[in-house]
């Protein structure tokens, strides 16, 4: 779960992506942020991410938006790249929550981002927003941004 002592600080992105409103939140710890999606259904997904979590989801989008572009994956006929970015993130509901990333450029390159509020329910309280690979790079532009910016980077420890 999510624990109480944490608090909203500063919204520092929010996007709407596909029917879900995706907001990246500073919290009150240092190295720790709430990614919030909500939909018009007024259905919420929202996980707790530190700072090794955020590093991971850079390099895990990075990593499915340069795959299109690796000419060995489409030599071998491969045509898609999943990333599991983290796993057992604290929830509003407990601590099995999950991000993933799905890269698929068979036809037109598309890179899928998967929030969940239950891995082991991935079906319940799940987000999956679809962007195209211009749209993608922007995205990953706004949270390395957010890593940038963050001071401690060089002397932070996790809390939990």
């Amino acid at each position: 779960m999510i624990p109480k002592e944490i608090e909203p600080v500063d919204l520092l992105i929010k996007v709407e992506i596909d029917e879900w409103k995706f907001e990246l939140i500073s919290t009150n710890w240092s190295g720790y942020w709430l990614v919030n999606l909500s939909n018009f259904k007024k259905d919420l997904v929202s996980v707790l991410i530190d700072l090794d979590e955020l590093i991971a989801f850079c390099n895990s989008l990075k990593k499915c938006i340069n795959a299109n572009k690796n000419a060995d994956y489409k030599a071998a006929e491969i045509f898609n790249l999943y990333e599991i970015v983290a796993s057992g993130l604290p929830t509003p509901f407990n601590d099995e929550g999950a991000i993933s990333i799905l890269a698929d450029w068979k036809e037109n390159p598309v890179i899928t981002l998967n929030f969940y509020n239950n891995r082991e329910k991935p079906d319940e309280l799940t987000a999956r927003q679809s962007l195209m690979l211009d749209d993608a790079m922007e995205f990953f532009n706004l949270i390395a941004q957010v890593y940038n910016k963050f001071q401690d980077k060089h002397t932070w420890k996790p809390k939990l």
